[in-house]
């Protein structure tokens, strides 16, 4: 069975035709949906709006209750009472070294001072009636000095006694223990750390340039990096007087902000801060993009009938994003696109 088409279908022309329509139609209905508007050279007008200053700074977890617990003097380990992980509390003894070892070395300094003490004692006899000289002088104050050397000698090993157990001064969390089994030696790297972590807090490091604008009970937000979409309110605790030296070389003041006891945080985790150090309501602002610096100040290209002037203008606020602006600028004037920038 044969279909009759009309005659218009049998001829070319008209699907050739169709088809450029077809074209040119999907081409300019795309055009339409996706045509984007260049805003970034049209004017753009002056307005008032709330404008909010923040100050942001990197640090990490600490405490502020932290000890570090070190043998004062080298010794065999003789034992240990709690592993990294376990629950300290207040006063209980950590670690141990022999204290015979220590008693031996008393017993000789001991003795060295008798000497010491024996020898000055027949200096001062032998010279009792002798004219006083220099060299008779030199004599008493050089036995005089190896009879003090004596004294401090077994002082100092006496202490030495008393340090040989290493006892924690607060509750909290050993958190490093280099030594971890006895028999072994202590060196000057033997070293515990106790950690309450119910005062874990956050410090960050507020660059130089930044501190004048930071002041203590300022409320800030703090972002972990293990939690990016949880916010931490606190406050600024603490600031400190002296200035520091960040990893990267740069020069900053350690600030800290107490957190709320959690278990899921830890000693050394990595985060930011977010301090709002100035909120300033319905006030002229202009886009930081469309502003002309200069050695002399800031500038931006006014439209005024038709034409474009340079002015100047005087900024207070600054965000990421706008400057407030002080004078200069009035609501509605129209701004050209900072071409000389």
């Amino acid at each position: 069975m044969k279909i009759h088409l009309p005659g218009i279908f049998k001829n070319h022309w008209f699907f050739f035709l169709l088809i450029l329509i077809l074209i040119f139609g999907g081409y300019f209905y795309w055009q339409s949906k996706h045509k984007k508007i260049d805003t970034a050279n049209q004017p753009y007008t002056i307005s008032r709006m709330d404008l909010s200053e923040y100050v942001t700074a990197s640090g990490q977890i600490g405490a502020k209750d932290l000890v570090s617990l070190k043998f004062q003097t080298p010794g065999r380990l003789t034992w240990v009472n709690a592993q990294e992980g376990d629950y300290v509390q207040k006063w209980q003894t950590i670690a141990a070294i022999d204290e015979v070892e220590l008693q031996q070395n008393i017993k000789k300094s001991l003795l060295t001072y008798m000497n010491s003490r024996m020898d000055f004692d027949q200096t001062k006899a032998d010279y009792k009636d002798s004219a006083s000289t220099n060299e008779i002088e030199r004599v008493l104050i050089k036995n005089q000095n190896n009879l003090d050397t004596a004294v401090l000698n077994v002082e100092i090993v006496d202490l030495a006694k008393k340090y040989a157990y290493l006892v924690s001064p607060i509750d909290g969390i050993l958190v490093k223990a280099t030594d971890k089994f006895a028999g072994i030696n202590t060196s000057a790297t033997t070293e515990y750390v106790v950690v309450d972590p119910k005062t874990l807090r956050f410090e960050a490091e507020i660059e130089e340039l930044d501190i004048a604008k930071v002041e203590e009970n300022m409320a800030a937000d703090i972002t972990l990096d293990a939690f990016p979409g949880e916010k931490i309110s606190s406050n600024i605790n603490k600031i400190d007087f002296t200035i520091s030296t960040t990893s990267s070389g740069n020069s900053a003041f350690v600030a800290y902000l107490p957190m709320e006891f959690n278990n899921k945080y830890r000693l050394g985790m990595n985060g930011d801060i977010k301090v709002l150090v100035t909120e300033k309501q319905q006030v002229l602002a202009v886009p930081i993009d469309r502003v002309i610096e200069k050695e002399d100040g800031k500038y931006v290209t006014v439209i005024k009938n038709n034409k474009q002037e340079e002015v100047k203008i005087e900024t207070g606020v600054e965000t990421d994003d706008y400057y407030e602006v002080l004078s200069g600028l009035n609501e509605g004037d129209q701004i050209a696109t900072a071409l000389n920038k």
